[in-house]
């Protein structure tokens, strides 16, 4: 081993010694606490054992050096253990009214010795087999202490006096006289057996000689300098609530240092702060802060609470009022009573779940019924389920959990594939289904997806029999179908259609009634004169012109109405918990049993694919939809059958109600008791009013008005609540307004045709829930004119097209022109580009020339002036600047210059590369006889004069 090696496992080694001498030190701590815990538990449960004994036998106390004897045996287990130690060990269990069972004989038996067999925590703990039990200690709670006040301080005044006039006459005042005392109260008024009185707080109060105490005392701590307007503020805050309009704490605070300013209230709240030394700036003097806000909440913590806000949809809450649900159950109730499938009672009675008879209200359900469904069978409900493959979106099925290593987070396969669909039961008003809906997102019929496909059932025979489909197609076979629904003796198959949105529309649903009436399950209640109903919400598909016109016909007579928009989770059957609810539910659990399916199987492609979907809906139709009795609950609950009205005691809506409406609920129901189920917040301080309209119009109009003799509500956040309620007052009264024209019938006529748009909502305002013929007509009215606006729009936009079709043509004429123009421009400028290159290379060919006649004829000591500025010019550049003006001067200039000779020559404007004037130069320079050099003639020159490039002429020069 290389010596590295040995040092690292050695360092390794003596690392691992250490960690477990400190796992065994670790251990035996926590050993020795747990030992001595027990054995303290143990000596304290002797001690008790031997006071009992001591009070049966009437001794005094117990014997001497007992205590001392019996901890001598523990200072090694317990080496900081004292007689003083285990007496407040004893007391402290004896307050607490702690039951420590434990066996005296294996405490006494203990040795001193460290052996596990005796005092092991395994046997200590084997030892006391029940577990240690608190009784519930503490201070009473706030809401005790609120109801039982009045009560605690009478008793308690009581109990003082009588024990002071019995210490007066005796001297002496005993426990077995004081507790005759105390049970003599109690009877008197009637106190339960665990009202407490202690003897403590008696003698104390005859100490301080304070024999009557206030009720507001007995609660303890400082009286609150706003007491007195406490009632008001919580008042004001409920009735914020009620309008949805909740307040924060510092909004809270705000509305309260708003409502005190400059009133006797401020000075009470600076005096108290002044008398109990708060110091605070001067500013903040006058005002609450968060203090008083923590109190505040605890006082009134029985009417109040802090929690986080609900998001309420805007449009939900213009109509989750309790007038237009009270108009949608009159509307429907006409509509029941004409369709001839409920009879009005003469005097409305109470009715429990089932639609039985009730006398006593406790028994019933709901409100008194004012009719009777007579043909609940011909009644038929039904809402719209969405469903999707991919299990992205799917919860955990009820809360399930799953046990996995400590650390790590449990990993559950998941389908993406998606296909969505949507699924409508119809159900009637007995419970029982009618018929399944299922539309899937597809652009066309596709058989394997609609017939479904089960893998785990046994395939019969084979794929080339010709009635190889018909014989695995049914439940419990590989091509399983849709639900099937058995309604008055007919099986009515599933519905399966496929639309590109997976969603409902109006020709889908005008296909669905005539399927209704294709298996004929309601022309006997037409022969018998009664029509069949329908009650769905106001999506735009119930407003298709043809499914109207069908739904009105005579031989296809139905009576379609709708619900309360954007409130259909208070009264549509199925959007409750029993259908909507358990049917995602068991799709999630379908979803993840058919993957788990897939995996057993082998199957490779494991996700979700479209053939599965009925399968799935199959498995969670059964869970949800199948189930009358709970179809039943979930349509009693809301108020449909029995005809009970029950969403108008909820107490959400309630709190919208209408003087008249209220007076009109009362004068019907004599007594409304709110279920829990209602989410109700009950308290004592809302319980004085009978009704939210009580309680409302003591708010608005007495307690919170800007003349309010004490509180400030002129300004600030008082003026901004009191805003908030005189609106919504008035609200109220315009609502009372609105429906008493309702009754009168003048909406009906005036608005119905004065309405834009078709929508449930503005049928609704024009008081209009069933679809019948008047709103068939109107349907007609508003398609024809949409029709009309239609055409006007196409020849508007035709017209437009047409224009610009012909804007079009003239920009492209005038565009062609501006191109052959431009195009005649740029001939002409190369024309005169041209003309100009050609009279500057004359230019420049004449100046070669007298060059060329310079050198040829002169020799350079008879250069003049003028000729030395003839050569210089064919040399000069643009960068050189004038030439010359003296004969000396040019001559040194041409010394500079004669080096260009054979460079290039850089020319101004079109200049030739190099000068044929050079090349002679540089021969004369040399001393050369120009004689001998070629000469350029004129018919050379000319053949030049058209070259763009000077560098020919200088070659012919050359040469």
């Amino acid at each position: 081993m290389a010596p590295l090696q040995k040092t690292r496992s050695k360092t390794a080694q003596k690392s691992a010694q250490k960690a477990a001498r400190i796992a065994a030190k670790v251990n035996r701590t926590k050993d020795q606490k747990l030992l001595q815990k027990n054995v303290m538990k143990s000596l304290v449960a002797t001690v008790l054992e031997k006071e009992r004994e001591i009070k049966q036998s009437q001794r005094e106390r117990l014997p001497k050096n007992y205590l001392k004897d019996l901890i001598s045996g523990f200072s090694n287990v317990i080496p900081m253990l004292t007689v003083k130690s285990l007496k407040n060990a004893v007391a402290y269990h004896k307050k607490k009214n702690m039951s420590i069972h434990s066996d005296v004989s294996t405490v006494e038996q203990t040795t001193t010795t460290d052996e596990p067999s005796e005092l092991s925590p395994t046997n200590s703990t084997s030892s006391s087999d029940s577990k240690v039990k608190h009784a519930k200690q503490g201070r009473p709670k706030q809401e005790f202490l609120r109801k039982n006040k009045i009560e605690y301080s009478m008793a308690m005044n009581e109990v003082t006096q009588m024990t002071a006039d019995l210490k007066q006459k005796e001297g002496v005042l005993t426990n077995e006289s004081f507790q005759k005392i105390v049970m003599e109260v109690k009877n008197k008024r009637n106190l339960p057996d665990d009202f407490e009185i202690k003897k403590n707080t008696v003698t104390r109060r005859l100490q301080r000689k304070k024999i009557i105490v206030e009720p507001h005392e007995c609660m303890g701590g400082l009286d609150s300098p706003l007491a007195e307007i406490e009632p008001s503020i919580v008042q004001i805050v409920l009735c914020m609530t009620k309008f949805r309009q909740s307040l924060t704490s510092r909004e809270i605070m705000q509305l309260v240092n708003s409502a005190i300013e400059g009133t006797i209230h401020q000075e009470k709240l600076i005096a108290f702060k002044l008398r109990n030394k708060i110091h605070q700036t001067e500013e903040k003097l006058g005002t609450i802060g968060q203090n008083y806000m923590a109190g505040f909440l605890k006082r009134w913590s029985h009417a109040l609470s802090l929690s986080k806000a609900q998001r309420f949809e805007l449009d939900r809450s213009k109509w989750a009022k309790y007038t237009n649900f009270k108009h949608m159950y009159d509307c429907v109730e006409d509509a029941l009573v004409s369709c001839g499938l409920a009879e009005k009672l003469d005097e409305p009675v109470w009715m429990d779940k089932e639609g039985n008879i009730v006398d006593k209200e406790e028994d019933a359900f709901g409100q008194k019924c004012t009719i009777k469904i007579t043909h609940p069978e011909f009644c038929l409900v039904g809402d719209e389920v969405g469903g999707n493959t991919s299990q992205k979106g799917d919860g955990h099925v009820g809360g399930k959990k799953y046990v996995c290593q400590k650390g790590y987070v449990p990993q559950q396969k998941a389908s993406k594939k998606e296909k969505k669909f949507t699924v409508i039961g119809l159900t009637n008003l007995k419970g029982e289904p009618v018929m399944c809906v299922i539309i899937i997102e597809g652009k066309q019929r596709q058989l394997e997806v609609e017939l479904g496909l089960d893998y785990s059932a046994h395939l019969e025979g084979s794929a080339e029999d010709p009635d190889f489909i018909k014989k695995n197609t049914g439940v419990g076979k590989r091509f399983p179908g849709g639900p099937k629904c058995m309604f008055r003796g007919k099986e009515v198959p599933c519905f399966v259609r496929f639309h590109e949105s997976g969603g409902i529309t109006g020709e889908l649903l005008l296909q669905i009634f005539k399927t209704l009436e294709y298996h004929e399950l309601f022309h006997d209640a037409r022969a018998n004169g009664k029509t069949p109903f329908v009650l769905m919400d106001g999506h735009g598909s119930r407003f298709y012109l043809p499914l109207v016109q069908y739904l009105n016909a005579p031989s296809s007579k139905y009576c379609m109405s709708i619900g309360v928009p954007y409130g259909t989770s208070f009264w549509q059957v199925g959007d409750s918990e029993e259908q909507n609810g358990s049917f995602k539910i068991a799709t999630y659990h379908a979803k993840e049993e058919i993957l788990k399916e897939r995996e057993n199987l082998m199957i490779d492609d494991v996700g979700i694919v479209p053939s599965d979907i009925i399968p799935i809906i199959n498995y969670a139709w059964k869970k949800s939809f199948a189930r009358v009795d709970k179809n039943k609950k979930a349509i009693a609950e809301r108020g449909w059958f029995p005809y009970n009205r029950n969403l108008l005691r909820n107490e959400e809506l309630r709190a919208t109600m209408t003087e008249r409406e209220a007076k009109e609920d009362r004068r019907l129901n004599t007594e409304v008791t709110i279920s829990a189920s209602t989410n109700s917040s009950v308290s004592s301080l809302s319980d004085s009013f009978s009704s939210p309209e009580e309680k409302f119009s003591l708010i608005s109009r007495h307690s919170f008005t800007p003349n309010h003799p004490t509180l400030n509500l002129s300004s600030g956040m008082g003026l901004y609540v009191l805003k908030h309620i005189v609106r919504e007052t008035d609200l109220a009264k315009a609502r009372e307004e609105i429906e008493q024209q309702k009754k009168e019938g003048l909406r009906k006529k005036t608005l119905l045709k004065d309405v834009k748009k078709v929508s449930a909502a503005n049928m609704v305002k024009c008081g209009e829930f069933v679809i019948g013929k008047s709103v068939e007509d109107w349907i007609y009215e508003k398609e024809l004119a949409r029709q009309k606006a239609e055409e006007e729009k196409q020849k508007r936009m035709k017209a437009r097209l047409d224009a610009k079709a012909l804007k079009e043509e003239e920009t492209s004429i005038k565009k062609k022109k501006r191109e052959e123009q431009r195009k005649e421009n740029e001939k002409k400028k190369r024309a005169a580009e041209e003309e100009r290159k050609k009279r500057q290379q004359k230019q420049y060919t004449e100046r070669y020339n007298r060059a060329l006649q310079i050198i040829r004829n002169k020799k350079r000591p008879t250069w003049k002036i003028k000729d030395y500025k003839t050569i210089l010019m064919a040399l000069k550049k643009k960068s050189d600047g004038p030439l010359p003006l003296t004969l000396g001067e040019l001559s040194v200039c041409y010394d500079n210059w004669k080096d260009r000779i054979t460079g290039e020559i850089a020319m101004e404007q079109t200049q030739v590369e190099e000068s044929p004037v050079v090349t002679a130069m540089e021969s004369t320079t040399n001393g050369e006889d120009t004689t001998s050099t070629t000469n350029v003639s004129s018919a050379d020159l000319d053949a030049t004069e058209n070259s763009e490039d000077s560098t020919a002429l200088l070659s012919q020069v050359l040469l």
